[in-house]
């Protein structure tokens, strides 16, 4: 299974919006990381899921010291 984003592509953010669940979003981890991933959005918790399906760590709690950059609107491959 490939990534469903690859190395190269560029990606525009739209900090103003609203994520919603399965929306692909930029997240600033509290130690600096920047992290591309997938919202999932269950029972009131929010988790990420990595855009990679063979990520050893595919999921992780979106916690209050992390920053929502914002949502992944539009994706560019470079040929």
């Amino acid at each position: 299974m490939t990534p469903r984003f690859r190395d190269g592509e560029l990606i525009f953010v739209d900090p103003q919006r609203d994520a919603r669940h399965g929306d692909f979003v930029v997240v600033r981890l509290a130690g600096g990381e920047v992290l591309l991933r997938e919202l999932l959005i269950e029972a009131g918790l929010r988790m990420l899921r990595a855009t990679h399906p063979d990520w050893p760590a595919p999921l992780r709690t979106l916690d209050a010291s992390d920053t929502l950059v914002g949502v992944v609107i539009a994706r560019l491959e470079r040929f």
